[in-house]
C-alpha cells in the first residue's frame, strides 16, 4: 500500500491572559486553543482546584 504520511507538527501558539494580559506557552497536550485562556499563575489563584476533585476527595474517606 505504501507509507502512512507523518503528521506535521503544528506549533503551539503563544497565548495571553485574560486576567492579567501576561504571554504564556499555549499547552500542547489541547486540541484545540481557544481563544481565551488563563496563565498558570492566574489559575491557580482562581482556579485552585479542579472540577471534580473536591467531590472525589470527600468520597474517598467514605
Amino acid at each position: 500500500m505504501g507509507n502512512p504520511v507523518p503528521e506535521k507538527a503544528v506549533p503551539t501558539p503563544e497565548r495571553v491572559c485574560g486576567r492579567c494580559r501576561k504571554s504564556f506557552a499555549g499547552d500542547p497536550t489541547l486540541s484545540f486553543q481557544t481563544g481565551w485562556a488563563l496563565c498558570p499563575e492566574c489559575t491557580e489563584v482562581l482556579l485552585p482546584v479542579p472540577m471534580g476533585a473536591a467531590d472525589a476527595s470527600s468520597r474517598a474517606g467514605t
